[in-house]
């Protein structure tokens, strides 16, 4: 029962949310409880349908719901943010509605979800809702949303508005009576406070452009004389997606004698970021730059979690140049690069001596408490006439078969695909059979694993 009440819930809401007011009260009709459980749905309604829908459900859906200040607060924003042409009139109902409670704005609006913010500023309009909530007192929501939403949407009208109108109409609705409208316009040039406030708007939408990887807003603020820093280019690296190699290269490569490189400090936080940036496999030109021209250090196992056969050469080189020619990678070192399935750089490593020695590194393995079957076989390696053939790759033991035996219980080995836990079987099946016959008799009943 309680999964009809849910599934119900659920499509009431999304038809609210989409404006289909008939199928909307039909789906009410049929799941009649579930609009008392579930404040959302009321918060749908003012988002997709029209003021009358609103009107109808406010009470019967709204009761007991909307006592506090925050429920308000989201279904205002709601809303504002409408697809439908009479939201300023829902916006306005809502205000009349609640009169002299809706003062409480003031202090509560910066305790509203961001993205609502965002929902409206992806209309064409939204410099008049914006300046319509601001009006009502939530200018403290504008101001600790709309420049992050602005930067993460990537439109560049929103961004300059930001800039360039909502300071001054934050200073303008705090000196207005509440509920007063205000017009918009720029500060004066001397005012500090306008000057830093449009600094710290500045820092948030570009930690949001570069996160979600739009360059055109990144362009604009540099337009505009702001300086990137390493936290910035950390910020691009946090989605890692196509268009964050855009961004990456975008802060790094284009124009950047700008990119702030600062003291020793500074040096240590682009060796930071030069980690990350191979962690997600960043061109060579990226990590390029982040050594010669910012200081990053190279860890030569931070570049072969991600990076492919050039970049590693250019690793080695320049390691080699520095007077610090690398030393093989540890096992703990070697089983990152090969849990990140990076195979290609494994091999690349065996083959100019910077991988550990093979036995080494299968003992070191399979002693770990979440040894995967990939990279096992990689080290085994799988041989051209199978399991048998692999297994005489490797000096096998009594201890490292007891291993393999309690590898094939543990819990993320049960849960693998059968056909690697079938590749695990016949691998101690061909261990015991080796390890008898070196011993000199056949094996003995259950050594077959």
């Amino acid at each position: 029962m309680q999964d009809v009440l849910g599934w119900g819930r659920a499509w009431v809401g999304a038809a609210a949310k989409a404006g289909r007011v008939e199928l909307m009260q039909r789906l009410a009709a049929r799941f009649p409880r579930t609009q008392h459980s579930e404040p959302g749905l009321l918060v749908q309604v003012a988002f997709g349908c029209p003021l009358a829908a609103l009107q109808q459900y406010y009470e019967p859906w709204g009761t007991g719901l909307l006592q506090g200040i925050e429920p308000k607060l989201g279904l205002l924003l709601a809303a504002a943010g409408s697809p439908t042409p009479d939201w300023a009139a829902k916006c306005d109902w809502l205000w009349a509605r609640w009169g002299a409670a809706a003062a409480a704005f003031r202090i509560y609006s910066t305790r509203v979800d961001s993205e609502a913010i965002a929902a409206i500023m992806q209309h064409s309009d939204f410099s008049q809702r914006l300046h319509l909530l601001a009006s009502r007192g939530l200018g403290s929501c504008l101001e600790g949303h709309a420049p992050t939403a602005a930067g993460a949407l990537g439109s560049t009208a929103a961004v300059e508005f930001c800039l360039d109108q909502l300071p001054a109409l934050l200073r303008q609705q705090a000196a207005a009576p509440f509920g007063a409208a205000g017009g918009g316009g720029p500060l004066p040039a001397e005012d500090p406070a306008a000057q830093q406030q449009v600094n710290d708007f500045m820092e948030l939408i570009a930690l949001a452009a570069a996160e979600q990887g739009h360059v055109a807003v990144l362009r604009l603020l540099r337009g505009r004389g702001f300086v990137f820093r390493a936290r910035h280019v950390r910020a691009a690296l946090e989605e890692w997606a196509q268009e964050n190699v855009a961004t990456l290269r975008y802060l790094l490569l284009e124009d950047p004698a700008d990119l702030a490189q600062g003291d020793g400090a500074a040096a240590a936080d682009w060796s930071t970021l030069f980690r990350d940036a191979a962690f997600k496999g960043a061109d060579l030109p990226a990590l390029r730059h982040l050594h010669e021209q910012l200081g990053a250090a190279i860890k030569l196992v931070e570049v072969a979690i991600g990076g492919g056969e050039e970049a590693l050469s250019w690793a080695v080189a320049a390691l080699e140049a520095a007077g610090q020619a690398p030393a093989p990678l540890s096992c703990d070192e070697f089983g990152s690069v090969l849990s990140s399935d990076n195979w290609a750089a494994a091999d690349w490593l065996v083959r100019h001596g910077l991988a550990p020695a093979k036995q080494e590194l299968l003992r070191h393995m399979l002693s770990e408490k979440y040894a995967l079957i990939p990279d096992l076989q990689w080290v085994v390696g799988k041989g051209q006439d199978g399991v048998q053939a692999s297994a005489q790759h490797v000096q096998w033991t009594a201890e490292l078969r007891a291993a393999l035996v309690r590898m094939q219980h543990k819990y993320g080995i049960v849960s693998e695909t059968p056909c690697r836990r079938q590749w695990l079987a016949e691998l101690v099946g061909a261990v015991t059979v080796e390890l008898a016959a070196t011993a000199g008799g056949p094996p003995r009943a259950g050594q077959q694993g």
